[in-house]
């Protein structure tokens, strides 16, 4: 990808976030089933790696605490003005993070921090901030989702697609999920469990339906697990192993 696609994602980012905007709306049927994704994904999946660790690090933090999060958290944001209300708090970019090797039991990065991001440069530091044996809870928007068929995108490991977000345009990085198992990979973490959401909903967008009225499909998603490979958005819960 090239340095102009690098430019206007980030653009993108600061119009939507620089400022301290609501990173979850309410009001989003779309993103609220979104979130709804990764919290049932916590809840099922992940509650034992949360409270066994000593100290976390919510990765693109935003400016809101989420509930399953524990008070010894450490709050990390690009923009100083999504983070400046929350306790442990620091500026820091996802890709080059302010913190020594070796320092979270646990790393969470949920939302759409990762499509904002190099891929291979976060998820690089992620890894390198994180204890062997420590837990990374990684969320990204997949290019093999329904929304992207006979698309030029369609299971690219890496493209930049213009898409809505809460109504507004924006752009985004968008990855295989190929590509990013690989990618852990070779950073030492291992897969432990994994989650999709966003299938019918996604489909119903590549169809022409608009995100709001899709996103009442969301409701299916537990039905059609044997098409999670098309969700549009993936969850992984991985371990550091080496």
């Amino acid at each position: 990808m090239g340095d102009r696609d690098a430019a206007e994602v980030r653009q993108s980012a600061e119009a939507l976030y620089a400022e301290g905007q609501e990173i979850w709306d309410p009001r989003d049927r779309w993103n609220s089933h979104k979130r709804s994704g990764i919290e049932a994904f916590v809840a099922t999946w992940c509650l034992d790696v949360i409270n066994a660790a000593r100290l976390v690090l919510n990765a693109g933090s935003g400016g809101e605490l989420y509930n399953w999060l524990p008070r010894r958290t450490v709050n990390s944001d690009l923009f100083f003005e999504q983070v400046r209300g929350l306790p442990s708090a620091v500026v820091g970019d996802v890709c080059l993070l302010p913190f020594a090797n070796a320092t979270f039991d646990l790393s969470v990065c949920v939302g759409s921090v990762l499509n904002y991001a190099s891929l291979l440069e976060a998820l690089s530091e992620l890894s390198r901030s994180l204890k062997v044996g420590g837990h990374l809870i990684l969320h990204f928007e997949s290019s093999n989702s329904f929304e992207q068929w006979f698309s030029a995108n369609w299971n690219r490991s890496i493209a930049r697609i213009t898409t809505v977000n809460s109504g507004r345009t924006d752009r985004i990085w968008i990855y295989s999920p190929r590509f990013v198992e690989d990618a852990l990979r070779s950073l030492g973490l291992e897969i432990r469990k994994r989650d999709s959401f966003h299938i019918a909903s996604a489909l119903a967008t590549r169809l022409g339906l608009s995100q709001d009225r899709a996103a009442r499909l969301g409701r299916l998603d537990g039905r059609l697990k044997y098409l999670a490979a098309a969700a549009d958005d993936q969850i992984i819960l991985a371990e550091k192993v080496s």
